[in-house]
């Protein structure tokens, strides 16, 4: 019975191994294309700033009634920092010291409201991804890092 159905298996790896190997490298081919993955990220930047706009609320300028008021605004940051208070110490407190959990909970949020920060972060862990998936030079970069 094992050796029939190691036969058919053989038989099957022959006659479509390479047509289902093909296939694949065809559809990689086409999902890392140029223009896919232009495509991409084309749809990336409108779902961070639709409308085009990188700057403020793009539904307040276009008239939209999505905007939010600057105390809400306020409300919602304090909020968020509130849970990253509770989660972050909750989470982390074990292995690295309630304290040092608490300090690095109002770090996060520091970052994390400062546009400027939070900005540099985005591009630094898109830089990554990209160096990842696309990598120069067999996966090392330029300056020895990687």
């Amino acid at each position: 019975n094992w050796l029939r159905g190691r036969a058919v298996v053989v038989v099957l790896h022959q006659l479509l191994g390479g047509t289902v190997e093909r296939r694949t490298r065809d559809l990689f081919a086409s999902v890392v294309a140029e223009d896919r993955v232009l495509e991409y990220l084309n749809r990336v930047k409108e779902m961070f700033w639709p409308g085009g706009s990188g700057s403020g609320n793009a539904m307040s300028k276009e008239g939209g009634s999505g905007g939010r008021s600057e105390k809400e605004k306020a409300k919602s940051r304090q909020e968020a920092s509130v849970l990253l208070g509770l989660l972050v110490p909750d989470a982390a407190g074990n292995v690295v010291g309630r304290g040092n959990a608490q300090s690095a909970a109002r770090r996060i949020a520091a970052v994390v409201n400062n546009r400027r920060l939070m900005a540099h972060l985005v591009f630094t862990v898109l830089d990554e991804v990209v160096a990842v998936l696309f990598p120069v030079d067999g996966g090392r970069r330029k300056g020895g890092k990687r």
